[in-house]
């Protein structure tokens, strides 16, 4: 990881890039091993994107499972700390709308729901989240009937709800932030008061120990 890397990860408000996700998301999935959270999975950064360009959600079906996508519900996949989807309950990924802001998005799938955690409310409307999130909606229903073995059909699995809930909000340019620990805290079960009223320094030091824990998960891979 080079210089330019460490200096975006640090600076208040700068925005972050996928190497910065992937990378802090690699970290969320071993922690899911480490913590043995078995209903728990933790996607990556192209994940929501993926289902963006890939499946067409005026289809009466979406066409099979592409290959990396098969290989990653498997728990097969290259990724670094994947793990099967069997006997998952919570999915989490990080959604990018109009390629300006970040959000985290967990599919319940004992609900049936895409759980839409947004630290800039003001920015879209729940319509415009519903539509950007419209192929993620009828894909998780397709999954949920594959993960139980049954052939999808629209009548018994709807299109998936989606929920917007309260929760903290940035003052600076810190969405990408804000979704990776949004994940981070709700996948333990944790409620979010540590992101309220966030201050520049507060800031300061949640990006360091992101940084932080980047950095160690780097060095125990290299110790393996």
């Amino acid at each position: 990881m080079e210089k330019k890397f460490w200096s975006m990860m640090l600076d208040v408000g700068g925005w972050l890039e996928s190497q910065h996700f992937d990378e802090y998301l690699s970290y969320l999935r071993k922690r899911v091993l480490d913590e043995s959270l078995s209903d728990v999975v933790v996607t990556t950064e192209f994940f929501s994107s993926f289902i963006d360009t890939n499946m067409d959600p005026k289809q009466e079906l979406f066409p099979g499972l592409l290959d990396d996508l098969n290989k990653m519900m498997e728990g097969t996949s290259s990724t670094s700390y994947i793990k099967s989807w069997t006997g998952v309950k919570r999915l989490y990924f990080p959604h990018n709308i109009a390629e300006t802001h970040w959000m985290a998005v967990r599919a319940d799938f004992e609900n049936n729901e895409l759980v839409v955690f947004d630290s800039l409310r003001c920015f879209r409307s729940d319509d415009e989240i519903v539509r950007s999130l419209e192929p993620h909606r009828k894909w998780f229903g397709n999954v949920a009937c594959i993960l139980n073995g049954i052939v999808y059909d629209p009548e018994i699995m709807p299109l998936w709800n989606v929920k917007r809930p309260t929760v903290p909000q940035q003052t600076t340019s810190d969405c990408g932030v804000f979704t990776m620990k949004f994940i981070e805290l709700d996948m333990v079960g944790k409620d979010f008061k540590e992101l309220e009223n966030m201050t520049e320094s507060r800031m300061k030091q949640v990006r360091l120990l992101m940084a932080y824990s980047i950095c160690k998960e780097f060095q125990e891979t290299l110790n393996v």
